[in-house]
């Protein structure tokens, strides 16, 4: 990145990059549900912890430094809930790129299976699954990230200030206490039709990742908060 656009983003953060959900990987910035990177594949111990499975949630190209940031969430909303402040429950890793696993190690809830489209032979089974699926989980299907304006709202957004859903420092001032400062945020309004079945992993709210920014460096990205309206 050209530091006078670094400077843009995180020192007079007059500037922001806009990511959107798309259906078709038209680039190459990263996804959201699917599969877990294959850096991955032999991670299960790093990710999990060992009373506590952790799902993937999503994966980004850092536009800073060209490495890989994915991100996993804990199966359990109410330990979620419980830890969305700083120390937050959500874990960022930082990886050289990766693609897609084939691997179904970390995916959050299997998809759910659509009657439209199949055999008539199958339209009974998949009707089934569905009227018994638990809707209260949440179901992220593939999307890929793009700046390519979409039919929703922006999902993440890099660098520029932030909008809190919630204007309460107990949520960032043991951050800025710590050196960090805010790198980007996922907001869960910036889901597509095609993404989300069932409930919002993060009760349709918002994750604050921030980092420790230097001069043109971004270290130690860490999942800040998370926020719901």
């Amino acid at each position: 990145m050209k530091p006078e656009k670094f400077h843009e983003l995180f020192t007079t953060r007059k500037s922001k990059i806009r990511y959107f959900l798309t259906g078709s990987a038209v680039d190459n910035f990263g996804w959201v549900g699917g599969n877990a990177p294959q850096y991955f594949d032999d991670k299960v111990d790093m990710v999990s912890d060992p009373d506590r499975r952790f799902f993937f949630y999503l994966t980004m190209l850092n536009p800073v430094d060209g490495t890989m940031l994915s991100v996993f969430i804990p199966d359990d909303f109410s330990f979620r809930l419980s830890r969305n402040h700083h120390p937050c429950a959500v874990k960022v890793f930082a990886h050289d790129v990766s693609p897609e696993s084939d691997q179904h190690l970390y995916e959050l809830v299997e998809d759910v299976p659509g009657v439209d489209g199949l055999p008539e032979s199958l339209q009974s089974d998949a009707a089934v699954w569905q009227a018994n699926h638990d809707w209260s989980k949440p179901v992220l299907r593939k999307t890929y990230l793009s700046k390519k304006r979409g039919d929703s709202p922006p999902f993440l957004q890099v660098g520029g200030k932030p909008k809190f859903l919630q204007h309460e420092d107990s949520f960032w001032a043991h951050l800025h206490d710590e050196g960090y400062s805010f790198f980007c945020c996922a907001d869960e309004d910036g889901y597509g039709d095609e993404t989300l079945q069932g409930s919002y992993p993060f009760a349709y709210g918002a994750v604050y990742f921030y980092a420790k920014i230097g001069d043109g460096t971004v270290d130690d990205v860490i999942a800040g908060f998370w926020q719901f309206s």
